[in-house]
């Protein structure tokens, strides 16, 4: 049975990370947004049938976004760069990640999770591609 949107906002949140200092927030948006450009380029080179958008708002009354987002096929791509870092936060923030990623499901979503090495060596388009392709 598919879940509406609405009906997967009601299922509950969890607490949030405590927020990190100005300095690490700009250096994670730097190193999340030069792979992001990576996987942009690599998007947009593939041509596919498909429209993606960039930063998508996938559950209205939520603020989640997704990286990368497939509208038609249903299909969310996040590119997971803070994968090595340590942080004292990184079990509530993965804890998030995975409720966010349980209630994009509940809508009908499939969320494709990559690494900037991912993107780097041409899997994360495989990936996308064989995904796209099976539709």
């Amino acid at each position: 049975m598919k879940v509406t949107a609405t009906q997967a906002r009601g299922l509950g949140a969890l607490p949030r990370a405590t927020p990190k200092t100005p300095a690490q927030v700009a250096l994670a948006r730097a190193q999340r947004e030069r792979h992001e450009v990576s996987l942009e380029a690599q998007i947009q080179g593939a041509r596919f049938p498909y429209f993606h958008r960039r930063q998508y708002e996938f559950l209205g009354g939520r603020k989640y976004k997704a990286d990368f987002a497939f509208p038609e096929a249903m299909i969310l791509v996040e590119v997971d760069g803070n994968l090595y870092a340590p942080s004292k936060h990184r079990g509530v923030e993965r804890e998030a990640e995975m409720e966010r990623d349980a209630l994009a499901m509940c809508a009908g979503w499939r969320t494709l999770r990559i690494s900037p090495r991912m993107v780097a060596d041409g899997r994360a388009l495989a990936w996308i591609t064989h995904l796209l392709g099976a539709l």
